[in-house]
């Protein structure tokens, strides 16, 4: 059945159909971009892929680590109860754990939904249009809007903005707070108050995104895209920015620092209260004069005032650009890093054992699977506590052998070991020649230890894995009696942690632990009359998200522009 791209719109839009904007008009193109580079990089897999590769969804803390509490030592510890189930573009959060572990209040999402938007970057991008949409008519339905309230200028987004990364307090109508939060307020002693407009300076800005407001950040994004891998070894801007009739206008997309900061929320510009309500304590001292019922400065200085910093908005606020109209077709699908999807190259009686079960088709378009004569496993260390480190840096990419193999960082901790294990479907007796496929994208480990059950006993082998893409190299030639063949291949290696650099050229190369290559699986044995293919594989650069993703945070489609 063929499915085309307005099929694939009507899919992601039956799922999460938009709704009407009070006041009329659609949601700015930039804005939603802003959104998604702040989230995601506008990424819907995982970093590891470039596009027209396959990975595992992007998800922002999987496994609830804690990464920013200056211990690198619990870096390793999964805590499951802290897991940010941000997924894809949007990095949609809300409803999208497993159900029956949600978070006091949650309800998770049908399992459909939730898949698509874990998968599809359309229908994860319809959703988070969606909570844009909800989060402009909750604020504008409450009084707040900015400048002259139309939704076709990008500034008049702030309050939208600011509730779709943190939330909206309705109005209790008991005299209580109410309105946009303390977080994202512009005067909130977190951000330098002599800041510039996020990179309207510099792109440097995005190096330290935490000194500036989220909505702040979006507004930056939409006039200032970063830079994307198209290709290998190519960069493009990531869409086109939206425009303003002159650099002073532009520059004034940021409001002041004070705009939300006075009597109505009972703030006090340059004064300085301490934080001293418990769920508080900590906090900068700032002009929020809120004190709870115990008489402690809580930070709930929460906005709900309709503003203005640009009286002439229609003029001198931001505007979208659009670079596809209405129905223009998707673009096509990026190549980088083509699959080898055949046995070319192998001896015709050569057996291949797969890391994947043979009924699980390749992702890759047009990559017919040749078949496996055997089993793939991997194996972890159990933690104390019942859960396996090692988990946490296994990752699946959609390239090489079959368009698809596993990848780690190779690491020096038993804690953290993964061991792959490629077993074949039948028994052998005599000499065998064993070879490993090396996936094109990544491989930089010099230490790769393939361990093979050889008559009389385990024998290892070392190769490298440097610069050998796409190929299969040979790991030796082994006697078996009577076995079935079995080769492993551990991400723990000698040298331990460390980084890799090969000389060739693909995108930009950040230093990053030496990855092993234990995924796709094709080691092949060769004996007199008979060969076996097994693998192991690995990856390439890891460019780092250029946002914070402070809320909400998929196997993905290949990215797109």
């Amino acid at each position: 059945m063929h499915v085309t791209d307005r099929d694939l719109k009507r899919q992601a839009q039956g799922l999460f159909p938009p709704t009407a904007l009070d006041g009329g008009g659609h949601v700015p193109a930039q804005v939603l971009l802003g959104i998604a580079t702040q989230e995601s990089n506008t990424w819907q897999a995982a970093k590891f892929a470039v596009p027209g590769m396959t990975a595992n969804p992007l998800i922002g803390n999987y496994f609830g680590i804690d990464y920013y509490n200056g211990d690198e030592g619990d870096d390793w510890t999964i805590r499951w109860d802290k897991a940010d189930c941000g997924y894809g573009v949007m990095q949609i959060t809300d409803g999208m754990r497993l159900a029956g572990k949600e978070r006091p209040g949650e309800i998770a999402m049908p399992y459909d939904k939730q898949r698509a938007i874990a998968l599809d970057f359309a229908a994860n991008i319809a959703r988070g249009v969606r909570m844009l949409q909800d989060k402009w008519n909750e604020t504008r339905r409450a009084g707040l809007t900015i400048n002259n309230g139309s939704a076709d200028r990008l500034e008049n987004w702030f309050f939208a903005v600011w509730a779709y990364n943190s939330g909206f307090h309705q109005n209790p109508g008991n005299g209580q707070p109410w309105g946009v939060g303390w977080l994202n307020n512009p005067v909130n002693p977190r951000y330098p108050a002599d800041r510039p407009p996020f990179m309207e300076t510099s792109y440097a800005d995005a190096a330290h995104p935490q000194h500036w407001p989220y909505p702040e950040k979006v507004l930056g994004f939409a006039g200032h895209p970063i830079e994307l891998i198209e290709s290998p070894g190519t960069l493009v801007h990531a869409f086109r920015p939206a425009w303003w009739l002159t650099d002073a206008d532009r520059w004034a997309v940021k409001p002041p620092t004070v705009q939300f900061c006075d009597t109505s929320n009972q703030c006090v510009p340059g004064k300085e209260f301490p934080p001293q309500a418990d769920e508080v304590l900590g906090e900068p001292a700032g002009p929020c004069a809120h004190k709870n019922s115990a008489g402690e400065y809580d930070l709930k200085c929460w906005y709900h005032q309709p503003n203005t910093w640009k009286a002439n908005c229609q003029d001198s606020c931001g505007r979208e650009l659009l670079r596809f109209d209405p129905g223009y077709a998707y673009q096509e699908d990026g190549t980088s890093y083509p699959p080898v999807c055949s046995l070319s190259g192998l001896p015709s009686n050569a057996l291949v054992v797969d890391n994947l079960p043979q009924n699980v088709p390749s992702v890759r378009p047009g990559c017919a699977k040749p078949p496996s004569s055997g089993t793939f496993s991997l194996a972890f260390k159990q933690a104390s506590n019942g859960n396996y480190p090692g988990k946490i840096d296994v990752h699946q990419i959609g390239a090489a052998y079959g368009g698809h193999f596993w990848m780690s960082n190779t690491h020096d901790s038993e804690s953290r070991e993964a061991v792959g294990t490629w077993t074949l479907n039948q028994v052998r007796t005599g000499p065998m020649k064993i070879l490993a496929h090396i996936p094109d994208p990544g491989a930089r480990t010099r230490l790769a230890e393939y361990r093979v059950n050889a008559e009389g006993g385990e024998r290892g082998r070392f190769i490298s894995q440097e610069c050998s893409g796409n190929r299969w190299l040979n790991i030796g030639t082994f006697m078996f009696n009577g076995t079935q063949p079995r080769v492993s291949l551990s991400n723990r290696t000698a040298d331990g942690d460390g980084t890799g650099t090969c000389l060739r050229r693909g995108p930009p190369s950040p230093a990053a632990h030496r990855r092993l290559g234990s995924g796709g699986a094709h080691q092949r044995l060769v004996r007199p009359g008979a060969d076996h293919g097994w693998r192991f594989d690995r990856l390439p650069a890891d460019p780092e998200p250029v946002g914070t993703g402070e809320r909400r945070r998929g196997l993905a489609r290949p990215h797109r522009r």
